[in-house]
């Protein structure tokens, strides 16, 4: 689940990077526009992971949760011995 969600991150952040960088282009020079595709290319991958890592670890916590929640109603035996 987390590739799933970090690709679609990762896909989003790097189209947000290219049209940044492409007006950094327009409005200063290309080597401004460069360093800056640079940067944020590795900062992109960063943060789309550590937010994929975040998503994932909520969703498996709300999932478990549930789960103990349908647990607690369930009973078990008790265990009865004649030894006293």
């Amino acid at each position: 689940m987390v590739l799933a969600i970090f690709a679609v991150l990762a896909v989003i952040g790097q189209v947000l990077n290219v049209f940044l960088c492409l007006a950094l282009d327009q409005i200063f020079s290309p080597i401004v526009g460069g360093t800056a595709f640079v940067f944020l290319y590795m900062l992109v991958f960063v943060a789309a992971w550590l937010l994929s890592v975040r998503i994932a670890e909520r969703r498996d916590g709300q999932a478990r949760e549930g789960q103990a929640v349908e647990r607690q109603h369930i009973r078990q035996p008790n265990l009865q011995t004649s030894a006293r």
